[in-house]
Order: structure tokens, then C-alpha cells, then sequence
């Protein structure tokens, strides 16, 4: 993972997509795959700034994935 992305893990997916979405390439990918290609058509990795934030809300990091 990452050596700038640490924080505490709560579900057993987030570590794995905490690593995929960490990678440049792999955001820029799926950027341009799923937003509007004139908004994403010069978008290069090195425009990107990773930002080690969690942006799940309080409630739900208590609740219990089945």
C-alpha cells in the first residue's frame, strides 16, 4: 500500500481499494472511464495530488458489513 496512506481500516474492502485509488495511473483511468471525456481529456497522472482523507460518515464507519 501506499507508504503516504495510513489510516485505520475498517471493513475488510477498504484496504484494497485504499491501495487501488492510491496509484495515479489507476485514478486517472478510472476517472476518464466514468466522467464526461471533456471534462477528463487532458488529464494526466502527475495533475493528481493524493489527500490522506477518509470521507466516510460517522454512522457508517460503525456499522457492520454483511
Amino acid at each position: 500500500m501506499n507508504k503516504n496512506v495510513k489510516k485505520e481500516i475498517y471493513h475488510i474492502h477498504d484496504k484494497s481499494y485504499k491501495d487501488l485509488y492510491s496509484k495515479k495511473e489507476i485514478a486517472v483511468d478510472l476517472l476518464k472511464n466514468f466522467v464526461n471525456k471533456e471534462i477528463t481529456k487532458g488529464l494526466k497522472p502527475e495533475d493528481l495530488t493524493l489527500v490522506n482523507k477518509s470521507y466516510i460518515h460517522q454512522i457508517m464507519k460503525n456499522q457492520k458489513v454483511i
